[in-house]
C-alpha cells in the first residue's frame, strides 16, 4: 500500500487526538514502512494546518476605546496597534526563522534516517550472502571431509590385503625353502646309499 499524505495526516490526528504525541518515528511505526523524508513533509504541512487552526483572530477594539469618538484617543489606539503589529511582526519573523531552521534540520534528519535505512538493509542482505556462502563452504567441506575417510578407508583396506598377501608370500617362501631343505637331504641320501652299493659290489 502506498504512503500518501492523507494516511499520515489521518494517524497523526488519530494519535494527537489520543493524546499521544505523532513524531516521525511514531508515524512510521504505525505505517509498518515508508521514507522518512516523504513522512518528514506530510508532518510539517500538518504542523502548519494544526497552527493555523489554533490562529486566533485579532482583539477587537476595546468597548472603551471604541466609545471615546476622540482625536486623541483614536491616535493612542492607532500607535498602540502599530506598536503591536511590529512586535507581532518581530515575532513572527523570528517564528518563520526558528521554523525555517528546524524544518531544515529535520529533513537532514530524514534524510540520514532514509541513508541509515538503506544501509541497513545492504548489511542484511551483504549478511544473507555471507551466511550462503558460509553454508556452501561448510557444505563443500564436508564433502570433502566425507572423500577423505572414504580415501583412507580405502587405502587401508588395500593395506589390510597388502598385508595378507606379504604373509602368504611369506609363507610359501618358508615352505619352499622346507621343501628344498628336504629334497637336498633326499638327494644327499640318494647319493649316500649309490655310493654305498657302488663299494659293496664285486
Amino acid at each position: 500500500m502506498a504512503v500518501t499524505r492523507e494516511i499520515i495526516f489521518k494517524l497523526a490526528d488519530e494519535m494527537d487526538a489520543a493524546g499521544e504525541k505523532p513524531t516521525l518515528a511514531a508515524i512510521r511505526k504505525r505505517l509498518g514502512s515508508g521514507s522518512y523524508t516523504t513522512i518528514s513533509d506530510a508532518m510539517t504541512e500538518w504542523h502548519a494546518r494544526r497552527a493555523s487552526q489554533r490562529t486566533t483572530p485579532q482583539d477587537p477594539v476595546p468597548e472603551k476605546v471604541s466609545e471615546a469618538a476622540s482625536e486623541l484617543t483614536s491616535l493612542v489606539w492607532q500607535v498602540a496597534q502599530e506598536i503591536a503589529a511590529g512586535r507581532l511582526q518581530a515575532e513572527r519573523t523570528a517564528i518563520d526563522e526558528e521554523r525555517e531552521r528546524m524544518e531544515s534540520e529535520k529533513a537532514e534528519a530524514a534524510a540520514f534516517a532514509d541513508q541509515l535505512a538503506q544501509e541497513l538493509e545492504s548489511a542484511k542482505a551483504k549478511v544473507i550472502e555471507l551466511s550462503a556462502a558460509l553454508d556452501a563452504s561448510t557444505q563443500k567441506l564436508g564433502g570433502l571431509e566425507q572423500e577423505r575417510d572414504q580415501e583412507r578407508a580405502r587405502a587401508d583396506k588395500l593395506q589390510a590385503v597388502a598385508d595378507e598377501r606379504q604373509g602368504t608370500i611369506d609363507t610359501l617362501k618358508g615352505e619352499l625353502a622346507q621343501v628344498r631343505k628336504d629334497k637336498e637331504a633326499e638327494i644327499a641320501r640318494l647319493v649316500a646309499s649309490m655310493t654305498d652299493r657302488k663299494k659293496k659290489a664285486p
